[in-house]
């Protein structure tokens, strides 16, 4: 990064840093919410397809809404990893919104970033808010 000074070269460096974990973060959490959707899904489909009320883990599902009870319940600690995830995740988010330069690469990462943290924030408000 030519003409850069050696603190100004850190900072983009650490900005890339921070965005790879922010990245790897957003990923990590995306796959447990992926199961988590998944466990709904599953729950739910066995209450639809099911000619009776049934039983999902121990819970009595008796409509598409204890369907959906019964697998938060069962992924009950999945879910709290994820609420004690979004705050860092938000945090980091947070940070790289403040860019150390003007540097084109780094607002291509920062336009990356911010189309992963809004399907990131879409799919937990969808499915833990």
């Amino acid at each position: 990064v030519g003409g850069y000074s050696a603190v100004q070269k850190q900072k983009i460096a650490d900005y890339k840093a921070d965005a790879y974990a922010f990245s790897s973060k957003v990923l990590s959490v995306g796959t447990e919410m992926e199961d988590i959707g998944n466990d709904i899904k599953a729950s739910w489909r066995q209450y639809v397809n099911s000619s009776r009320n049934t039983y999902y883990y121990g819970t009595y599902v008796y409509s598409a809404d204890t369907a959906v009870s019964a697998a938060q319940k069962h992924m009950a600690s999945e879910i709290s990893a994820v609420k004690a995830m979004d705050s860092t995740i938000s945090s980091l988010y947070t940070s790289l919104l403040k860019l150390p330069s003007n540097n084109h690469e780094l607002v291509e990462i920062k336009a990356a970033v911010k189309e992963v943290y809004d399907a990131y924030q879409e799919m937990y408000d969808w499915l833990i808010g």
